[in-house]
């Protein structure tokens, strides 16, 4: 088998479809208590585990939880409905706007958590006409909008604030998120 190459296993879905197990949700680094291996079934106190180069899981108690990798969740052109594992926007009618994280969608029924407080969860039809979904702001957004709140500029200055954020001049106010 080959090295894992773990930076990209982080970002790179396809990449971890093609060295992962079939069900593999986490990867977890050889750290010299433990070999490398994945999971799947993660619960906080026990998963399925498979070493690294082996073909069967075994339920293991494991003690790895802060040092796994998450496999990439899927991209989302904010089309729709986002796939299971992306972080979105949720709003009923455009009010609102909450961080969300999708569970479950297959199309019929999805399955949402708030994105800070995961056990908060929501179970809605998919073809809700109030539901509404959008990516999560970058970085670029979130301080531009904070800068144009507290200065109280126009949309049209918004390009210019755009431009300073792009050259490294403009940071989020207060240091905050």
């Amino acid at each position: 088998m080959d090295k894992i190459d773990i930076e990209r296993l982080k970002t790179d879905r396809a990449y971890w479809d093609k060295e992962a197990p079939e069900g593999a949700t986490h990867y977890g680094l050889e750290d010299g208590a433990n070999h490398a291996a994945w999971f799947k079934n993660v619960t906080g106190e026990t998963a399925d585990v498979m070493l690294a180069g082996e073909t069967e899981w075994w339920v293991d108690s494991y003690v790895m939880g802060s040092s796994l990798i998450t496999r990439p969740a899927p991209s989302w052109d904010g089309e729709g409905l986002p796939p299971v594992g992306v972080e979105f926007q949720f709003s009923l009618n455009g009010f609102n706007w909450e961080d969300r994280v999708m569970l479950f969608n297959d199309g019929i029924t999805c399955l949402m958590a708030h994105k800070k407080y995961p056990a908060n969860r929501w179970h809605y039809e998919c073809d809700r006409p109030d539901i509404r979904c959008r990516p999560l702001k970058t970085e670029k957004e979130r301080v531009v909008e904070a800068v144009m709140d507290i200065a109280c500029f126009d949309q049209n200055m918004r390009s210019g604030l755009e431009l300073a954020y792009d050259a490294g001049a403009l940071k989020m106010p207060g240091g905050g998120e």
